[in-house]
């Protein structure tokens, strides 16, 4: 802990935040892939139901309570910390998973969404 107190740890933020933010995206990408497609692969492994349960009741909860996903938020405030933000709007990365991890309908929707698919997979 005292590493990250005196700062030696803050290089990792200051040498690209926006490769940071990307890999995040990346995550985030393959964390909803696995909500959506994890029920099949849970089937013949029963350490990645449990895996796949707790991504489903953290779905719920986040659905519920009006929260955001904490890799948005992370994503975000990364892509805050890029003090040269370029006048396109990101890396190859950014642009196409963007669409696809942030999908342009209204949020009273997705949440819904969110909330049948984890009720449909914990009840199956």
């Amino acid at each position: 802990m005292e590493a990250w107190q005196d700062g030696s740890f803050q290089w990792w933020f200051k040498m690209n935040p926006r490769l940071l933010a990307d890999l995040v995206m990346l995550v985030h990408f393959a964390w909803i892939l696995f909500i959506l497609a994890g029920l099949f692969f849970a089937r013949r492994r029963r350490w990645l139901a449990w895996a796949h349960l707790a991504s489903l009741a953290t779905i719920l909860v986040l659905n519920l309570a009006g929260w955001y996903c904490p890799l948005t938020l992370l994503e975000f405030w990364l892509r805050g910390l890029d003090p040269a933000a370029p006048a396109y709007p990101g890396s190859f990365l950014f642009v196409y998973l963007d669409r696809l991890v942030y999908l342009r309908v209204p949020e009273a929707w997705l949440r819904l969404a969110g909330g049948a698919w984890a009720a449909v997979n914990l009840a199956g």
